[in-house]
């Protein structure tokens, strides 16, 4: 029995400890706060490829298409990165 148990437990204390680890790393945001973090870069720095890019998001989001949506305002976000001033 404590051979079986044994490595059961460390297995369960590693996983547990790799749990927050993972969602630090990247934690999944929403079409909803996409959005508005894409309005506020669009407002900062008025390019027409993160304002294209982002309202593109937006429309998708509209229609309910929410990966290609988060996908679409992601772009809009890095491409207000790359035209900083």
């Amino acid at each position: 029995m404590k051979k079986t148990a044994v490595p059961i437990l460390v297995a369960m204390i590693a996983s547990l400890m790799a749990v927050p680890a993972s969602w630090a790393a990247g934690q999944a945001q929403t079409p909803a706060e996409l959005s508005s973090q894409c309005q506020a870069a669009v407002k900062k720095n008025p390019n027409n490829d993160t304002g294209k890019l982002c309202q593109e998001g937006i429309d998708l989001q509209k229609q309910g298409k929410n990966d290609e949506a988060v996908a679409k305002m992601k772009q809009g976000l890095a491409a207000a990165k790359g035209h900083k001033k």
